[in-house]
């Protein structure tokens, strides 16, 4: 080999001169070469280039006078002729000493150029003056070789044993790292040249299969281009087995050292004895170190398992940093589909010597340190590129394979997100694959942490002279896609959890600005692959170049390695927990996923609402069927089996397309009980007043009627009173009557403890119950402990969300509910016991017991109240005593039934008691619709909003922390209580008009419609449809007294007088009819109101409350998971093992690997994510105003939730570190009512 090297500089340089001797005047990159007009090449000193001294590359002079005779002598059997290799090493020789110094290693002769001004003694020292040839360049003469190249003593060209890399090296301590150096390209030369032979068939194949792919996709045959794919895919797979890289030996050096760095001094796991020691072991970063200072190649990513081997990457990176420290680096990546020939671009680029192939070659991620020189590094402000290539994305046989889509969007993140600049590499004209894969990069980037970049990208599309002009059309195509992913992660940053939009404005501003697109030549002038270099291609190469440069210049933000490595992992992670963007492929099916979220949860409230009208529907139509069973001329003798009968195969026939209301047969139930009460009242009723007026014709006095209505009513309300005692005993006693029954012979625990804190009804704290015990290995003694709060808070939940499962079909009490629930409770209990592997003490799941049975009779007491106003006999009786009282009066005021029964059927209690309740309908209807029209009332998103604005306004502006403190020790019971509070107060400056209006509309309606009956028929029938307008009045007019027809004119008109004294009381003020606050409906009490407050199950980790719809955890599939916010766990009182400080970091920062302790029990967090809690997704499912607030809520409150839970405040160190510290509380509640608004 022959070394040639320069000292100092000339117009007319080594590599000029050296050229004139070559076949081309360009072989060598020179001052001369065309390119030479863009100025100097920064990146070529201090680099070597090689070439063969044959007859193909010398010129004619030098082949005949110097190599043709050298080739043709005779050379031994054992050697045999051995090629000569011209070094050339650019830039001034003293400058480069680590390369005159690897050179000095192979060489069998040096060629040193002295240039004006400089001597020979200046190199000598560092080389050996036995093989040194010095040639003095004088700018005066024109050749400057031809005297001297004769002179070469061509015997000493003989290399001997030179390229043996072991041979001829000094063993001395400073040569170390060029032995090194030596050995790995050996070994990274030969262990490629071994797998490309033993998978060169293998890759070939695939090379065929593919371009058969491409052939095939014009003819559209799915089961062949399936078949062929799937053999594509093992193809690679054999390539992939075949193939072994430098890569794979520092991975095994990387899980070595992983393995060495966790065994603990005190008492180490490995014993190496023939191996290498721990010391040498923990020395190999700093040798890879090397490598990368070095400007070789190492890998960033393994792309074979996806991951990064963070403990060696990290040690790695910590040496070159401690051996730079204020390093500054800008970051260069390249993305594009599989043999774009994104490598080859980057080693035009930079010099550098990524691995090209055709075919796939690449996989995962690989990075460069590049040193710039000293006066590039002042004008950029920047001391080193650091070049990332990509693994190719898109392979064909991968389509629509989703873990392989999914790994491409990953490794696209992840690049462009640790990068300053990200060339986007395209061949040819399709981008519509890599345009997808880059919009969802976008989308997922927005999502994820601020990492203090801002990514660029430059697209690159290499195509034809004749495709040119077909280009305007994509690239508009490609930059409207890229705008639309900013766009969406924009407008609808709340539905994306976008956090982190500044990180896309460079990328914005490119697209809008045009400077986008760059296009390039091919790569060679032919078609074939002996075709030379392209200048063109060279001529875009220098232009790209000049634009990075440019890019690097403009950067505001200067990054210091120190800084960027420590991101690289916590940003990888960001991405691998991701999984809400890149799930889906591209742009349109995200937009596609939020919209149709959208109409999902508006067309439940549509179902909601057409299903309550359908069931008003069918109320109305039952209430018609029983009451003409009760009025019917030809029935002696209710027959309630028929009805009843009737009556279900009325529901049958409206509902069976309706599974959800094939239960609403106690619509049905309720109706038929009211009205056969009704019906046994009446003739109770009846007998009395017979009896009384037998005695007594006329009660002119109103004391007197009073009287005899009062004791009617008590005969009638103790006979109820004494058969509903004897038969049905109250809804306590029935409780108790079962625990007991259940409880009695329970043997888990004693029983008379057991009863006496049931008996007390004062609901446990399960948080300060001593739960299990365990051994304190320092003391060797055994301990009790309470339970963990975050799986106290989880156990609550299960427990509650058991008893409302239960009872969300049960409109009553009835045997068995007690011995089901006990069941739940003990199998609650149970899965807790075995999942944490704790032996539960038994006074606590006695507490457990008691905790959930007095919340079940809170809950069963309110229903069955509800059950007993409208089903049981005194409650019915109950809601009609005015009315019996009224209509006991009129009977015994007219006696006659023609009058008496004209004034009842047009008193207060029916006709005008029906026109009250459509009044009353009306006006509950309109104070819900008044709330709908209330924006925030509708979205779970504005309720939150709202209520967070409102407590941190308490905490900041009224000072009161105790609040905040309060809501997160129970954010669900806090919100909901808030929630109905707020829907609750009536806040309509109309109120009552709705009422009004609807009121005198009806009596009007009623009034009229008496008034133009012709007979008592046309007066029943009117009445009684009326009322079966209702719910709740059981009326039927049914006299049979001839009197009444004979009489029509006076019932009429006893009707119309009833009506018209009432309508003159409440122009009055003093109507009885006039409308009560008591008498509406709350609000809170609508379910499809309070629906819309969503879910508020809690994180069981960090106390978030669910974002979810109100049920969803009900719905098959994905949906039925639990997603939200996640906030400091701190806020729901998670702190560290031993410090009992308050934890900080959100559950989807949490890596998988991190060791997190319930219940004394050590689990890895992905154990508890996958495992305890399958339920829940612990992904960034998030919003940045929710995140904020959050946040500053910690950041007021850790101290006093610290206090308020027995434990201890954050440090400062982990405030900072997690964005809860000196955050802007005006600038967060602004973002925060801007959202609300």
């Amino acid at each position: 080999m022959i070394a040639a090297v320069r000292i100092g500089t000339n117009p007319k340089g080594k590599s000029t001169i050296i050229n004139r001797l070559m076949k081309s005047n360009y072989m060598f990159t020179s001052c001369t070469e065309p390119r030479a007009k863009y100025g100097i090449s920064h990146m070529v000193r201090g680099s070597i280039e090689f070439i063969w001294l044959t007859e193909e590359t010398c010129g004619e002079s030098l082949w005949s006078e110097v190599f043709k005779d050298y080739y043709e002598r005779e050379h031994d059997e054992e050697r045999g002729r051995e090629i000569v290799l011209l070094a050339n090493l650019h830039g001034d020789a003293l400058d480069y000493p680590d390369q005159v110094e690897f050179l000095k290693q192979f060489s069998s002769c040096f060629l040193v150029y002295l240039m004006p001004g400089h001597k020979k003694d200046e190199l000598e020292s560092k080389i050996s003056p036995k093989k040194t040839i010095y040639i003095y360049i004088d700018p005066k003469k024109s050749k400057v070789l031809d005297d001297q190249i004769n002179t070469i003593d061509t015997v000493k060209l003989e290399m001997g044993e030179t390229l043996q890399f072991a041979g001829n090296i000094e063993s001395i301590e400073s040569k170390y790292i060029d032995k090194r150096r030596q050995a790995l390209s050996h070994l990274e030369r030969e262990v490629s040249r071994l797998s490309m032979e033993e998978s060169s068939k293998s890759r070939n194949k695939a090379i065929l299969k593919r371009k058969e792919l491409n052939n095939e996709g014009l003819k559209i045959d799915k089961e062949k281009d399936k078949k062929i794919r799937k053999e594509i895919k093992e193809l690679w797979e054999e390539v992939d087995n075949k193939s072994l890289g430098i890569e794979h030996f520092f991975r095994e050096l990387g899980h070595i050292y992983k393995i060495f760095i966790s065994d603990s001094d005190e008492n180490p796991r490995i014993i190496s004895v023939n191996g290498p020691s721990k010391q040498n072991v923990l020395t190999l970063p700093e040798y890879y170190a090397e490598l990368l200072i070095s400007s070789n190649t190492i890998e960033l990513l393994d792309g074979d398992s996806i991951s990064i081997n963070e403990a060696w990457l990290l040690a790695i990176c910590n040496r070159i940093d401690k051996r730079f420290p204020k390093l500054r680096v800008f970051v260069i990546s390249i993305l594009g589909l599989q043999s774009s020939g994104k490598s080859t671009l980057l080693n035009a680029l930079f010099a550098c010597k990524f691995a090209v192939s055709v075919g796939r070659c690449t996989r995962g991620l690989f990075m460069r340190l590049l040193f710039l020189e000293k006066d590039l590094s002042d004008q950029l402000d920047v001391d080193a590129f650091i070049l990332i290539d990509t693994e190719g994305l898109g392979a064909p046989e991968n389509m629509d394979e989703i873990e392989s889509e999914k790994k491409d969007r990953m490794l696209a993140t992840f690049a462009m997100g640790i990068s300053n600049l990200t060339i986007i590499n395209v061949l040819g004209e399709s981008m519509n694959e890599l345009t997808e894969i880059l919009q969802i990069a976008i989308v997922t980037m927005a999502r994820l942490e601020k990492v203090g970049m801002s990514p660029d990208i430059i697209m690159v599309q290499h195509v034809s002279e004749n495709n040119i002009a077909k280009l305007s059309e994509p690239e508009q195509k490609f930059r409207n896609a890229l705008q639309r992913a900013l766009k969406i992660v924009k407008e609808k940053d709340d539905e994306m959890g976008s956090q982190n939009l500044e990180c896309l404005d460079i990328i914005d501003v490119r697209i809008k600005n045009g400077k986008l697109l760059k296009l390039f030549s091919p790569f060679k002038d032919g078609a074939t692959v002996y075709s030379p270099p392209s200048k063109k291609y060279h001529k875009d190469v220098v232009s790209l170049y000049n634009s990075i440069i440019d890019d690097c210049e403009n950067q505001k933000e200067k990054k210091n390695f120190s800084d960027w490595y420590k991101l690289i992992k916590s940003y990888w992670d960001a991405i691998s927990h991701e999984n809400f963007a890149l799930r889906f492929k591209n742009i349109t099916e995200i937009n596609d996923f939020i919209e149709l979220d959208k109409q999902i949860t508006m067309m439940k409230g549509t179902i909601d609402i057409a299903f309550l009208t359908h069931k008003e529907l069918i109320k109305e139509k039952i209430r018609s069927v029983t009451q003409k069973n009760f009025t019917s001329k030809d029935s002696k003798v209710i027959n309630n089996d028929q009805i009843r009968v009737e009556c279900h195969r009325l529901i049958e026939n409206e509902l069976n397309k309706f599974s959800r209301f094939k239960n609403q047969s106690h619509c049905e139930q309720s109706i038929l009980i009211r009205n056969k009460l009704s019906n046994e009242h009446q003739k109770f009723i009846d007998k009395q007043l017979e009896k009384i007026l037998k005695m007594r014709k006329q009660f002119s006095g109103r004391k007197d009627r009073e009287q005899e209505a009062n004791k009617i009513w008590e005969l009638l309300y103790n006979e109820i009173s004494m058969s509903s005692k004897n038969d049905n005993p109250t809804i306590d006693e029935k409780i108790n009557n079962e625990v007991i029954e259940v409880y009695k012979n329970y043997d888990s625990y004693n029983f008379p403890e057991f009863w006496r804190s049931y008996l007390d009804r004062i609901i446990p704290d399960l948080s300060q119950i001593s739960a299990y015990e365990f051994l304190d290995k320092i003391r060797n003694l055994r301990m009790s402990s309470v339970l963990d709060q975050n799986i106290i808070t989880s156990f609550k939940e299960k427990i509650n969300s058991m008893l409302d499962q239960n009872l969300d079909e049960i409109d009553h009490f009835h045997n068995g509910i007690v011995r089901n629930l006990r069941g739940e409770i003990d199998k609650i209990l149970n899965e807790l016991s075995v999942f944490w592997k704790l032996k539960l003490k038994t006074k606590f799941k006695m507490n457990v017991h008691v905790y959930a049975l007095l919340n079940f009779i809170i809950k069963m007491v309110k229903i069955q109240n509800q059950w007993d106003k409208e089903n049981t006999p005194l409650g019915v009786l109950n809601q009609k005593k005015d009315e019996y009282l009224k209509m006991i009066d009129i009977r015994l005021q007219y006696v006659h039934s023609h009058i008496s029964e004209g004034h009842i059927a047009g008193d207060f209690f029916f006709l005008l008691r029906a026109i009250q309740k459509k009044a009353i309908n009306a006006e509950n209807c309109d104070r819900i619709n008044f709330l709908r029209g209330n924006t925030w009332i509708n979205s779970s998103k504005t309720i939150r909003l709202k209520y967070f604005i409102e407590l941190a306004e308490q905490i900041h502006d009224n000072g009161d922390l105790n609040k905040g403190v309060l809501h997160f020790s129970g954010p669900r019971e806090n919100i909901e209580k808030w929630f109905e509070n707020k829907v609750n107060l009536d806040e309509r400056t109309n109120k009552g008009q709705s009422y009004k209006e609807t009121f005198d509309t009806e009596f009007e309606d009623v009034r009229q419609k008496i008034h133009n009956c012709k007979s008592y028929e046309d007066v029943k029938i009117f009445v009684n449809n009326y009322m079966t307008q209702v719910d709740g009045i059981e009326y039927q007019m049914n006299v049979k007294d001839n009197s009444i027809t004979e009489n029509f004119t006076l019932f009429r008109e006893a009707i119309e007088k009833e009506l018209d004294a009432e309508k003159e009381l409440n122009i009055r003020g003093n109507g009885r009819y006039r409308l009560k606050n008591e008498l509406l409906k709350k609000p809170s009490d609508d379910n499809l109101i309070m629906k819309n407050i969503g879910c508020t199950i809690p994180c069981p980790w960090c106390g978030s409350l669910c974002w979810g719809t109100r049920g969803h955890d009900k719905d098959p599939g994905i949906s039925r998971k639990h997603f939200t916010s996640h906030q400091p766990p701190g806020l729901n009182g998670v702190s560290y093992e031993g410090t009992n400080k308050l934890t900080v970091q959100a559950c989807h920062n949490i890596l998988d690997e991190t060791g997190v302790v319930i219940c004394k029990v050590r689990k890895k967090w992905r154990e508890y994510k996958n495992q305890d809690h399958p339920n829940w997704i612990f992904e960034p499912h998030s919003m940045r105003v929710i995140n904020d607030i959050m946040r500053w809520f910690f950041q007021m409150l850790h101290k006093d939730i610290a206090n308020y839970r027995d434990l201890k405040a954050a440090d400062e160190s982990e405030l900072k570190k997690n964005s809860c510290f000196y955050n802007d509380y005006n600038n967060i509640i602004s973002v925060l009512k801007q959202e609300f608004n």
